[in-house]
């Protein structure tokens, strides 16, 4: 038998620095967005039977979006406070329900699940001029 993987990746960003008081505060948005669709496409051998297709297969979808507030108080010194957010969708069924994928690879059971996740920050940043 032969298997065939292919996986279609579409993936798309942006961001924006606005300086709204020149030289002294700054704001940066930026957002990602990508999407895996994994496929894994068997054909058997003459004397085989057709096996089944595994359809989730690499199957993930990121989101992804930042911001900082930056404030340029010296030439050298800035403060900031900003944060992000990520949100991750897997489906893959080698590490899901299915422990074992023969005749030629065992896998732990990992956890890859989804995950929605939020940080924050503050910053303190000094530039050698």
């Amino acid at each position: 038998w032969t298997s065939s993987v292919d996986d279609k990746v579409d993936s798309i960003g942006a961001g924006l620095r606005w300086a709204f008081v020149p030289d002294t505060w700054y704001l940066n948005l930026f957002y990602r967005y990508q999407k895996v669709d994994g496929n894994n496409a068997f054909t058997a051998g003459a004397n085989l039977r057709d096996p089944q297709d595994i359809s989730d297969y690499d199957d993930t979808k990121l989101s992804f979006f930042a911001a900082n507030l930056k404030w340029q108080f010296t030439e050298s010194w800035a403060a900031g406070i900003g944060g992000f957010w990520e949100k991750y969708t897997f489906r893959d069924s080698q590490t899901g329900d299915i422990l074992y994928y023969m005749p030629g690879s065992f896998f732990l059971k990992l956890n890859d699940g989804d995950y929605n996740s939020w940080a924050a920050l503050l910053s303190l940043t000094y530039s050698f001029q």
